[in-house]
């Protein structure tokens, strides 16, 4: 799709462009050490570098298979030929970028000539003029930056041999982007000044804000009669699936084949997801990869970001990290929110891109405005993340999925007048943001029983815009004055928004400031926003920052999106509060990650729960890419517990592995500190990478400090008390046995036998001494050299063997007490029920 791009939008395809450079430098810097995916290279930290606040970061992932060193001659050669001809494909491609240069410059200095020549003229229509221009010549640049990305993927994707030519892109691109940096430099500084702060965002600010998706001015290119067939087959398929009920997914798919095989590229992206994922297609990465192929010959973005997927995640054969960044990359430039997600996460979380804060905020920004302006409800979309993990921990706790047996009992209440369970149901289907028929038939109901809330929802309904309410402010108005008038928070605030906006009234910001406050004072969210709002652009009240900033942190702590969103814009403006970038980036990625894609969560679960493992895998595995915590540690769980249902996604157990390290450290750096126990074990047993205890070590120790986890202090523990690691330190050891013991009364027991061993052990270690050591040497713990082990004696040698095998013949003894008492116990009451039955008097029969 073609869009004409603001000023804003160039600079910002701009940055994208240039960012090509250092994931291609980096991907060369590891030229030697590489294998064929996205896996987080986890080196051990040492001890002192440990803080409590301390993360283990990620190192870069550039990642390819390793070249044999005794490749033959052959193969040699024709690597140079292949990587020659590649060269060759580049240097056309640099002479074409070279001649652009120096025809843009060409430009510049015959624009600077015209406006010397023009001095005299009128200086406000000058200005106009070349306003003009700039706009014309930006959307010039971005259609030839959209040509260079698909000439890019014509003569360097589809022709890839090696990633040496990587060198020559980088500099051209650098040679474009200083080019127009250096000739347009107000196009750099636009985004950025400090005066032009952006005014937060408001419950009905959708209204006014285009979708840059749908609503850019799209190319007239005339269509052919086949073009036109395949448009109407692919709308047909479209429709069938985006019902809200009755679904019909097998026959979509046919008609999508179908539109595919007229050449439909959005077809084919339909085709080439659900064959991803498993779902409605059979699960082939090698189909989809060919789907996604053929949309990025047209420069199609979410063909762009499939193939970065299937990059990144290892899913198909010679699967290479700089490919998948650079379609990355071309992806987020046609402004693709997924692959904004994408790109700000691995800049805030290092995975393999240098840290950069700033770059980090500006795509989550971008993601951010974008969710936030098609917001319907306060919360955003409703999204319920489920953690794999803690549902096996603790499943009653975390099964917060809406039973349907539970709605279909609320639909009964509802039925014989329940006006609380009416209300109640109507608010479910108006999350939803598909049922707002149902919602509206319901507030009704429960409107007509009385209820305050029911009547307040039903002025949101038409007074928002949608497709199953025309919006009628007079409507609206009224349902929200019956409803402030039994004192409810959320009618208040709706007269609020009608004086605020004038729907229906007269505009009044002294009026609406009233109501919000009102509103406000009984804790409703949408009435904190809105005076935040109101302070902040000192509308019906003096101008206040830091009366602002406390309401919307009110409204955010109520879970409000735009509450989130505005205190992001402020943190990142330094508006009413110190600058901090990184506040401000973990509020907009907060927001981005409420977008419509979450939906997800719901389907990988209900996937899981049908027993669609590799299904649901995929899902997680999606959702984990765009930086999704609880997805990274879902992708994770399912990897360490269910290897052998994802033998078809990985086959070997050590990828397997491997992968679940990776994603067990992307969610441990994100906060989940349960995932740094599980590095702890991994590196502890030598899953996915080499055994190594002073690393387990470390990651017990973080996670011990971080969160008081009882399971890295029981680890701990038993490391300091086995050398495993750690100095052999009894002490040390029961003391961490201890704090596991108090922070988690599930660890009560184990800590009360281990602790019973270890006293049993300092005994025994005491009686070895005694008698069996004939020097004054310490015996022998599992961090002893072998060299040292050599020098002993013959006698000391068994000593030493008895004692590492104490525990075995302690439990052995231990058995055998417990038989012989069992034995002697047994005897007796067979002995005692003996006598009583001598003694007891023989009875005569009753005659």
């Amino acid at each position: 799709m073609h869009h004409c791009y603001s000023s804003k939008h160039f600079v910002f395809t701009l940055f994208i462009v240039c960012s090509v450079i250092g994931y291609i430098k980096l991907a060369s810097a590891n030229e030697n050490s590489k294998r064929p995916d996205d896996t987080d290279i986890i080196e051990p930290i040492s001890p002192e570098a440990v803080a409590p606040e301390a993360q283990i970061h990620l190192h870069a992932d550039d990642v390819a298979h390793q070249h044999d060193d005794k490749s033959t001659a052959q193969e040699k050669t024709a690597e140079t030929k292949s990587a020659k001809q590649d060269d060759e494909n580049i240097d056309d491609l640099n002479d074409s970028l070279h001649d652009l240069i120096i025809e843009y410059r060409m430009k510049e200095q015959e624009k600077k000539n015209a406006k010397k020549s023009q001095e005299n003229e009128d200086n406000v229509d000058a200005e106009e003029d070349d306003g003009n221009d700039d706009d014309d010549d930006d959307a010039n640049l971005q259609r030839v930056l959209k040509q260079i990305g698909v000439s890019l993927h014509k003569k360097y994707h589809q022709k890839q041999t090696t990633d040496q030519s990587s060198t020559k892109l980088s500099a051209m691109i650098q040679d474009l982007y200083q080019t127009i940096k250096t000739t347009r430099p107000h196009l750099f500084t636009k985004a950025t000044r400090n005066d032009d702060k952006e005014l937060p965002a408001d419950t009905n600010s959708n209204e006014e804000t285009k979708d840059v998706d749908e609503t850019d001015e799209e190319e007239n290119i005339p269509l052919t009669p086949e073009m036109d067939r395949a448009n109407n087959i692919y709308h047909q398929a479209m429709k069938l699936i985006n019902v809200t009920v009755n679904r019909q997914y097998e026959a979509a798919y046919k008609l999508f084949k179908e539109a595919a095989d007229l050449s439909h590229i959005g077809a084919k992206e339909e085709l080439a997801f659900a064959h991803l994922i498993g779902v409605h297609l059979p699960m082939n990465f090698n189909q989809a990869k060919i789907y996604f192929d053929q949309g990025a010959e047209l420069g199609s973005p979410p063909s762009h970001f499939g193939l970065y997927f299937l990059n990144s995640a290892g899913l198909i054969p010679n699967a290479s990290i700089p490919k998948a960044l650079v379609h990355l990359s071309f992806a987020a430039m046609d402004g693709y929110n997924p692959a904004h997600m994408t790109l700000g996460y691995r800049y805030w979380r290092t995975v393999s891109l240098a840290h950069s804060c700033e770059s980090a905020l500006m795509f989550y920004k971008q993601v951010a405005t974008y969710v936030s302006s098609k917001m319907t409800s306060a919360t955003g979309q409703l999204i319920q993340r489920i953690r794999l993990y803690d549902e096996e921990e603790h499943p009653v706790q975390n099964n917060i999925m809406v039973d349907e047996d539970l709605v279909q009992y609320y639909q009964l209440l509802a039925d014989r007048g329940d006006a609380q369970a009416q209300y109640g149901l109507g608010q479910l289907y108006y999350l939803r943001d598909t049922a707002f028929d149902k919602a509206l038939y319901y507030f009704r109901l429960a409107a007509e029983n009385g209820n305050s809330n029911a009547m307040a929802y039903l002025g949101k309904l038409y007074s928002e815009k949608n497709e199953y309410v025309k919006q009628n402010n007079l409507t609206a108005l009224q349902f929200f004055q019956r409803s402030a008038e039994k004192g409810n928070p959320i009618g208040q605030s709706g007269i609020g928004m009608a004086f605020y906006h004038g729907a229906g009234v007269d505009q009044s910001y002294e009026k609406a400031f009233k109501y919000f406050q009102l509103s406000a004072d009984q804790g409703y969210v949408e009435g904190q926003l809105m005076l935040g709002i109101m302070y902040y652009k000192g509308e019906g009240v003096k101008r206040d920052y830091k009366m602002a900033i406390k309401c919307f942190q009110a409204a955010s702590q109520s879970g409000h999106a735009l509450g989130y969103y505005n205190l992001g814009q402020m943190h990142a403006t330094g508006t009413g509060v110190l600058r901090s970038c990184t506040t401000a980036t973990e509020l907009f990625k907060n927001v981005a990650e409420r977008g419509k894609w979450s939906s997800m969560f719901i389907e990988a679960y209900n996937l899981y729960r049908q027993g669609h493992i590799e299904q649901a895998f995929m899902k997680y595995l999606y959702l984990a890419e765009l930086g999704y915590e609880v997805a990274q540690s879902n992708a994770a769980y399912l990897l360490d517990q269910m290897p052998n249902q994802l033998t078809n996604i990985y086959s070997s157990q050590q990828e397997r592995h491997r992968r679940a390290l990776t994603y067990w450290n992307r969610a441990a750096t994100q906060g989940f500190h349960t995932a740094r126990v599980k590095l702890g074990d991994y590196f502890y047993y030598g899953y996915g990478t080499e055994q190594n205890y002073e690393a387990a070590a470390i990651h017990y120790k973080s996670a011990t400090e971080q969160s008081q986890n009882p399971q890295a202090m029981f680890n701990l523990a038993y490391m300091h008390e086995k050398g495993l690691g750690l100095k052999r330190d009894i002490h040390l050891a029961k003391r961490f046995y201890d704090m596991a013991a108090e922070t988690s009364a599930d660890a009560y027991l184990p800590v009360s036998i281990v602790l019973f061993k270890l006293h049993l052990e300092l005994l025994l270690e005491k009686f070895i001494a005694l008698f069996f050591s004939s020097s004054t040497e310490p015996i022998p713990t599992a961090s002893t050299t072998p060299s040292t082990v050599d020098d002993v004696d013959d006698d000391h040698s068994t000593s030493n063997e008895l004692y590492s095998s104490w525990d075995l013949y302690l439990m052995a003894a231990l058995l055998g007490l417990i038989g012989a008492l069992y034995t002697i116990r047994r005897q007796r009451a067979i002995l005692h029920q003996q006598q009583q039955q001598q003694q007891q008097p023989a009875q005569v029969p009753v005659q």
